[in-house]
């Protein structure tokens, strides 16, 4: 809303910016659109004399997505701790009972 300023055109005008952007880029992961969504408000926001503001989105954005990777990495860690061990050869050879060579077909 700071951005906008009660503006219809300018709130059409950011609207239209972003999905121009958007639609012109072919973004591969939610982070990367995130991070150009920001980038687009923090540019919008210095196009209106709000340095402060662009600076404080691009605070946030950071912060933001450093908290975003520390917990899928966590994420990550705990789901490989849970995992069971993988077993060994002598195990698996050990619980597979012993099948007759051939198609079966024969008698």
């Amino acid at each position: 809303m700071i951005l906008v300023n009660d503006s219809l055109a300018r709130a059409f005008a950011i609207g239209a910016a972003i999905a121009l952007v958007r639609f012109r880029i072919k973004v591969a992961g939610k982070f990367l659109s995130a991070a150009l969504f920001y980038g687009v408000l923090a540019g919008m926001a210095c196009g209106v004399s709000r340095v402060d503001l662009a600076w404080l989105l691009t605070v946030v954005f950071c912060v933001s997505l450093f908290a975003v990777f520390q917990l899928r990495r966590y994420a990550a860690r705990k789901a490989a701790a849970e995992a069971p061990a993988p077993k060994s050869v002598v195990e698996i050879r050990a619980e597979t009972p012993s099948k007759p060579v051939g198609d079966g077909m024969t008698g």
